[in-house]
């Protein structure tokens, strides 16, 4: 019944939103030029239907041409990443290089931050500009994503030293026409995989108010056994020119991942007559699609929305006013067995462990744009301050019944204490489900005197079969706010451009609810300086070099449930930006950086259930260099290059922990690579047939993110995994065309372990089409 509910809510979903659009009117050619879309704010990069994006505005708060802008950033479209069926934020490190995954929170329904980590340094990322918290990154609602490496934190504040991955959501588009112009998609594959999404765009009223509304709903299983994830996404906005001078955007987003969970992970251990950990993809004996971790009731259910309003208005020629106000909630609750361990003679049995978080994250941010023009100097000059705050609540309950933990069930598998190898797999008969909706909310622990009814759990009480509070409720809220100027100066033609930036990001407050320990600490300087020179006369090559500071409040709490120290961290870079012609263009960038009191999110599996809190590196740096290009030599072929290499290191540890020093960044590989080539045929009856083809290129990497003294063995593969798309586009009257594509990931179904500290997927093949109009 649950299959047979998908395929009828995909179907209605693309129903629905196909009966929708094609009952709208089509532009016809001749309406052309009154089809041409109407921009106002400079706050914005001109909305781009293709799949190349010249110009950004995470680097400098101001669209700029990216190869004006004097660091190193690069943008992808959201064209470019549904071509490459890159449908979430675990997604993007297969096009972007130097960009690592340090959980697949998204694929795999968990409820912690979407991760990355940037010349070995972790980035968390960004929605338009603001840090959401605890959030998961579905790209249905998501034009582009632009990526700034390297500490800086001159326009936000605070931000991690990584760098800055900002998504930048879908907005209408006002034309000089009424109509709808969008795309209905429809995609199948392997692993049970569907996914349904539209994307509306319609101009209610011409240069004046539009409406966009970009929605999904995604359905995929894996290898592994019983897992699945169901991921809704709805994007509705709408932009509304409240005067010539001035537009209004409001902007929600939903995003539901309901998951059953699979035990994605290798099983880390320590074979007999051995003494150091292995990372088993044979899960001892079980193999890999093996599920004993979760069972077949296991499951998660994370909701996000958030709400934006946007206000631009041009005051006069040379000034303009930006006003954004965000608020961001996210709700999980999270089911799976605790306490078991099935590799002993005498089992440990498993009981029953649920876990509620969820954060409520708002701010605001305004900004003064002044433009002016001295002689053969162009100014724009930006007056920020931004303030944010963020509400965090957890609690975890466990199975309990008269007195003691109630255990649900037992597993014997066959353990060999001999081989440390199991003889049989699970099967779903082999689990017992959870019991729901029984919540006593005294503690077990005498010692846990925070119980209590908060954010609404019921406190029905049933002695014979309760979920009981074990931990919490735990409540935590930060405040943090950013006054900052920039300065972006280009001259002379453009043959000079020049970035100058001072902020003073400030901790307000970081407070412990139930603790009453609050930590305030004063505003800290944060400095950036890019200074860039056209070394030609035809303005072909821009030499750049930038420096940059950043600070970032952390709000990890450590094993203590305290909170970590903000880290701090600076940044040299530099490099050329080269168009050597209309079909070359390259970038390579070389830098240094460090930073000081690294937190990062840990999971200790000696607590059971495992345990995941904060623990501090106090220094570490890299070096490393970055190379990107793309080849046009002809209309039919667009060849995409990038490689990334950095020398991590810790550089710091504590008095107890002094063998850390010198070892790699973990979960960062120092080498990867990306390439692509698309070739389209441009006659013959084949002629607008794509083919294309790419490989994604990670070195090995440690895994253990607390670098413990026993688990350098703990590593990820080498891997280098191929893909390959074909699509034809059928072209049809006024303007509307037929998208029929095939895209087919980890060609040669290769099997390894990810920097992630998950399986790679298996081969997948994804059969989709387009509507556009």
């Amino acid at each position: 019944m649950k299959s047979l509910a998908r395929y009828v809510v995909a179907g209605l979903l693309s129903a629905f939103s196909a009966g929708t659009l094609l009952a709208q009117t089509a532009p016809s050619p001749s309406e052309a030029a009154e089809d041409e879309v109407v921009t106002l704010s400079p706050f914005v990069v001109t909305a781009t239907e293709g799949g190349d994006i010249t110009e950004s505005t995470s680097g400098t708060l101001v669209s700029r041409p990216l190869e004006q802008t004097p660091m190193a950033i690069s943008v992808f479209s959201a064209e470019l990443m549904k071509d490459l069926m890159v449908l979430n934020g675990d997604h993007l490190t297969k096009i972007v290089p130097g960009l690592a995954a340090q959980n697949n929170q998204t694929s795999e329904g968990a409820g912690g931050n979407q991760q990355y980590a940037s010349r070995g340094f972790t980035v968390l990322p960004r929605r338009n500009g603001f840090a959401p918290g605890g959030r998961l990154y579905d790209m249905t609602g998501v034009d582009r994503v632009e990526i700034i490496r390297g500490p800086n934190s001159i326009l936000y504040g605070q931000n991690d030293p990584g760098g800055v991955i900002n998504y930048i959501s879908k907005r209408p588009r006002l034309r000089n026409s009424t109509g709808a112009h969008g795309t209905v998609t429809a995609v199948l594959g392997n692993y049970a995989f569907q996914r349904a999404m539209t994307d509306v765009d319609y101009t209610l009223i011409p240069g004046k108010l539009g409406f966009r509304l970009p929605m999904s709903y995604t359905y995929n299983e894996r290898d592994t056994k019983w897992f699945s994830n169901t991921v809704v996404s709805i994007n509705p906005s709408m932009l509304w020119r409240v005067f010539p001078n001035t537009e209004l955007t409001i902007e929600y987003e939903y995003l539901d991942i309901e998951t059953n969970f699979g035990a994605l992970q290798p099983i880390v251990w320590v074979p007999p007559g051995q003494t150091k950990e292995v990372v088993d993809k044979n899960k001892r004996g079980l193999g890999r699609a093996t599920n004993y971790t979760f069972g077949p009731y296991a499951n998660a259910n994370n909701k996000m929305t958030n709400w934006t309003a946007d206000l631009t208005s041009r005051i006069t020629e040379n000034i303009t006013f930006r006003g954004v106000y965000s608020q961001n909630g996210r709700d999980r609750d999270q089911v799976t067995p605790g306490g078991g361990d099935p590799f002993r003679v005498t089992p440990t049995p498993w009981f029953g462990v649920e876990d509620q978080d969820g954060n409520q994250i708002s701010g605001y941010k305004g900004d003064l744009l002044f433009e002016y023009e001295f002689g053969p100097i162009k100014s724009r000059t930006v007056l920020g301050y931004e303030w944010n705050t963020n509400d965090y609540y957890f609690k975890q309950w466990r199975t309990y019944q008269n007195g003691a933990t109630l255990n649900l069930f037992t597993l014997n598998i066959g353990y060999d204490p001999v081989t440390g190898l199991a003889t049989r797999d699970t099967v779903a008969s082999d689990y017992a489900p959870f019991p729901r909706n029984n919540y006593v909310t005294n503690s077990i622990e005498p010692s846990n005197t925070l119980g209590g009814n908060a954010y609404e759990i019921p406190t029905v009480t049933d002695p014979n079969n309760p979920w009981r509070l074990f931990r919490g409720p735990q409540r935590f809220t930060s405040t943090w706010s950013n006054t900052r100027i920039s300065e972006v100066l280009s001259a002379y033609d453009d043959r000079v451009q020049m970035l100058l930036g001072y902020a003073r990001g400030k901790l307000i407050q970081n407070y412990n609810q139930q603790s009453k320990v609050k930590i305030e600490l004063g505003s800290t300087p944060i400095y950036q300086f890019g200074l860039g020179f056209m070394v030609d006369r035809e303005k072909k090559h821009l030499l750049f070099a930038n420096y940059s500071t950043s600070y970032a409040p952390q709000f990890l709490l450590d094993i203590n449930n305290q909170f970590l120290p903000p880290q701090e961290a600076k940044g040299l870079e530099g490099g050329v930006k080269s168009v050597w012609s209309d079909k070359l263009r390259t970038t390579l960038t070389v830098f240094s950086q460090k930073r000081t009191n690294v937190g990062r999110q840990f999971t200790d599996f000696s607590f059971q259930p495992p345990r995941t809190y904060g623990v501090l590196s106090p220094g570490e740096e890299s070096k490393g260099f970055e190379f990107e290009a793309t080849y046009k030599p002809t209309k039919a072929f667009d060849v995409r290059l990038g490689y990334a290499y950095y020398n991590g290191k810790i550089t710091g540890a504590a008095a107890n922990e002094q063998f850390k020093i010198g070892r790699e960044l973990p979960r960062a590989p120092e080498k990867s690579g990306t390439f692509s080539l698309n070739y389209t045929f441009q006659h013959s009856k084949v002629a607008g047939l794509r083919l294309g083809y790419g490989f994604t290129y990670k070195n090995d990497t440690i895994l253990d993110l607390n670098n413990g003294l026993n688990s350098l063995t703990r590593r990820s593969d080498p891997y280098l995994v191929h893909w390959m798309t074909l699509a034809k586009d059928f072209k049809l009257a006024d303007k509307r065309t037929i998208v029929v594509r095939l895209n087919v990931g980890n060609l040669f179904d290769k099997n390894y372990v990810s920097e992630g500290f998950t399986f790679g997927e298996y081969r997948t093949f994804r059969l989709s089409t387009d509507y556009k109009f």
